[in-house]
């Protein structure tokens, strides 16, 4: 067993090297965006960034899971050509006619967004990208599925690297504010786009066929309402905090998730190598007991990145950005383990995936969409960015609850929740009383937050929360003496 999740975390970690391109690149040029932009300026990307976010969601219509789906089942070259091809032509298609549908009513959709014309002009470029984008997440897909992750990471590193020093010469050097963001983000896709195209090109030919459009919209349009249901989700508080607060607020929220996109970054490389890992071992006897193992490990893992991000949110805000947006510190605990609820969805709804009841899963993310407008109504008026952030976090842990409740109808499996909800509980005691206190002076945060990591890692042992074998073959990989091998 532990030699299946040994090849399920270094995939992970390999995928999570690859997608720095398309997850961590707003991390990285925190410090420059942050100096160069006032925090307004960060609210109008944030909120245009979620109209893009929302046309892809509906274009995609579920196709990057059905592409798994139907890439495994015919394993057959020609059929996964030909899958692969079907993909690749409606992406295109579906995405190149609404982005000039967009660009037609970009000044009615800036009215509509901002309540004025003016920044129709940044939506008309950020469309652009849809297209293109849509290409180059499939290519970078099919090379995941080709179990290709040094390839992947390859062409992923070289779009991160060319997406920065673009950003940095157009934002920093020749100075075009705003737009230059959206203008990398065009030329990256299309020029990336076409690269994956080459690397796969064996892949893609002339085998368009509307029988497999069919079974892959057939499959994957149930989870266009999951896909609503989680832009809703994700990016709806923009548009409350938008109503109930100001651009300036907005732009302290986007930057707190910024921070904590560290986790949601890892999450997302896990996802990556978790999704085909899953499908595999459906198969295999000890399945349940593999599926419960490895929800307990990755709560335990994100924990320990959890709490040290919260930790040292507000000494990690002073050096990365300047004065104006150290506040922003308040939402990242909160951002951090949304991230990791919303990775839990795979992991709690597997049962769901490998039984394809995946309209449920739709279901249970739009009952989570609708109950969170519900939060964010009762938190954004009186708590602002903190509202906004909390009631995100309690809107994935009440999908994550349901899908749960579904998936072990479909597909049981013995998962170790009380350990689970051990490791939640002590993370959020330690972050919580790390974060109420707050000293004067950088190196006395830097203290106090050292001092509540300390203190997490000795609960580890002490409470449980991980046993005695595991810490055996811990101590093992890292090649140190472990005594006696009693429990």
């Amino acid at each position: 067993m532990y030699a299946k999740f040994k090849q399920l975390g270094k995939e992970s970690v390999i995928y999570g090297l690859g997608g720095v391109a398309s997850k961590f690149i707003g991390f990285f040029l925190l410090p420059v965006y942050t100096r160069v932009f006032n925090p307004a300026d960060y609210g109008i990307m944030d909120v245009i960034a979620t109209m893009t976010a929302l046309a892809g969601i509906i274009l995609t219509a579920g196709t990057e899971t059905a592409l798994s789906y139907y890439f495994y089942k015919f394993r057959d070259p020609v059929e996964q050509r030909k899958t692969v091809t079907t993909t690749g032509f409606y992406l295109l298609a579906i995405n190149a006619l609404v982005a000039a549908i967009v660009w037609l009513a970009s000044d009615r959709l800036s009215v509509l967004a901002f309540d004025e014309g003016g920044y129709g002009v940044y939506l008309r470029v950020a469309i652009l990208s849809i297209p293109f984008s849509s290409l180059m997440t499939l290519n970078f897909n099919v090379l995941r599925l080709q179990r290709r992750p040094w390839s992947y990471v390859g062409l992923s590193l070289s779009q991160f690297l060319f997406t920065v020093l673009l950003n940095i010469y157009l934002v920093v050097i020749l100075r075009v504010g705003i737009i230059g963001v959206f203008w990398t983000n065009v030329i990256a896709a299309f020029l990336f786009s076409a690269t994956g195209i080459v690397v796969n090109r064996s892949y893609f030919g002339k085998a368009f066929e509307w029988k497999r459009l069919a079974q892959l919209l057939s499959y994957g349009l149930p989870l266009v309402i999951g896909g609503l249901s989680m832009w809703s989700i994700n990016y709806l508080d923009r548009y409350f905090l938008l109503r109930f607060s100001t651009l300036e607020q907005i732009g302290l929220y986007s930057v707190g998730l910024r921070l904590a996109s560290v986790v949601a970054f890892l999450t997302w490389a896990f996802r990556l190598a978790n999704a085909p890992f899953q499908f595999e071992m459906a198969s295999e006897q000890d399945a349940p007991q593999i599926y419960s193992r490895t929800l307990t490990y990755y709560v335990l893992i994100t924990s320990l990145i959890c709490v040290p991000l919260s930790l040292f949110a507000r000494p990690a805000l002073r050096l990365l950005t300047t004065e104006a947006y150290v506040d922003a510190y308040k939402v990242v605990p909160f951002a951090a383990y949304s991230a990791v609820a919303y990775g839990a969805y795979q992991l709690v709804g597997v049962g769901l995936l490998v039984t394809k009841k995946t309209g449920f899963t739709g279901l249970a993310i739009g009952a989570g969409a609708l109950v969170n407008t519900g939060y964010l109504f009762a938190l954004v008026p009186p708590l602002g960015i903190v509202g906004a952030a909390l009631a995100v976090l309690l809107t994935h842990v009440t999908v994550v609850i349901l899908l749960y409740i579904g998936a072990q109808r479909a597909y049981f499996i013995p998962y170790d929740l009380g350990r689970v909800l051990r490791v939640l509980v002590c993370a959020g005691i330690v972050i919580g009383g790390g974060t109420l206190i707050r000293p004067q002076g950088f190196w006395a945060d830097v203290l106090i937050a050292a001092g509540f990591c300390a203190i997490f890692l000795v609960m580890l042992p002490t409470l449980s929360l991980v046993e005695p074998r595991e810490q055996r073959v811990i101590l093992d990989k890292l090649r140190l003496p472990i005594g006696p091998k009693g429990g």
